[in-house]
């Protein structure tokens, strides 16, 4: 395995920041992780002050775990009151990862109303359609569908698949993905609220799931998606309690200026030392 070696003092930690939520296709082995992401199927784990990994180069590590940008700075940003600090404590070294839109998207469309062991299930099967009898094990690291496989499956296939009436979003999705080669370049270069406008277009995209990609797979550190969870865990500030979700989403952007993104996945990463807060 190749070794990359953590800066003196930079703050990253992998099982926290593999296992809060943000990706679905990461699985836990007795040392380590393995994984699919951007087409690649990568092994890492985390020793002291360096990463081993394989099946990826050092370039890839260093973007995909966001590894250059400096996590004191986002921390010191929004540590504004005991509660986000907290959370900041108990989430040292979290990073938000930086997905393929692609996949992000659908992932998120398949994560409505769902935990995340249905979440990664409803996936995998998804990615390893039509199931190949060959593969051993639980996972099969398959490829993630292009839009143009997803396109051409039926919603009968996908109901296999555990998608339930997320099975049509899927599909509409890919298709218009199909009709908006551009979509990238143009969600990126756009503001917050102009970027989550074109994502709502799309079957299955609300402001949760927009927010999401954007945060997730567009890097757009200024969204802050708002779950069952945040909504719980933000009533903790007054200007929250009994708010719609659009106005709690407003409030966190506002209120952690610089970073609400990273505000929001310190939050859910902590949510259950934090509920009774």
């Amino acid at each position: 395995m190749d070794q990359f070696y953590l800066k003196k003092g930079q703050s990253f930690n992998l099982d926290l920041t593999l296992g809060c939520g943000q990706v679905f296709r990461w699985y836990r082995l007795e040392n380590g992780w393995k994984g699919y992401a951007k087409g690649r199927i990568i092994t890492i784990r985390s020793e002291e002050d360096s990463l081993f990994y394989a099946g990826c180069d050092e370039k890839f590590i260093r973007e995909y775990f966001q590894l250059d940008m400096e996590l004191s700075d986002v921390v010191s940003s929004i540590s504004l009151d005991p509660y986000i600090k907290k959370a900041v404590r108990l989430c040292q070294g979290l990073r938000i990862i930086h997905q393929d839109p692609w996949e992000c998207l659908i992932s998120f469309i398949c994560s409505s109303n769902a935990n995340i062991p249905m979440i990664e299930k409803r996936i995998e099967l998804i990615c390893s359609y039509p199931p190949d009898e060959s593969i051993d094990g639980e996972y099969s690291f398959a490829p993630f569908p292009e839009p143009e496989k997803l396109a051409q499956m039926t919603e009968p296939e996908l109901m296999c698949c555990k998608a339930g009436y997320r099975a049509r979003y899927l599909i509409g999705t890919a298709k218009a993905i199909l009709n908006w080669p551009d979509w990238k370049e143009e969600v990126k270069k756009v503001g917050l609220s102009e970027s989550r406008k074109l994502l709502c277009k799309l079957p299955g995209v609300g402001p949760k799931v927009a927010e999401c990609v954007l945060l997730f797979g567009f890097n757009k550190y200024e969204a802050f998606p708002v779950d069952v969870w945040i909504r719980r865990l933000m009533e903790h500030y007054p200007e929250c309690k009994g708010k719609k979700d659009e106005e709690i989403g407003n409030f966190g952007r506002k209120y952690f200026s610089s970073f609400p993104g990273y505000a929001q996945q310190y939050l859910y990463a902590a949510r259950k030392e934090l509920i009774d807060y």
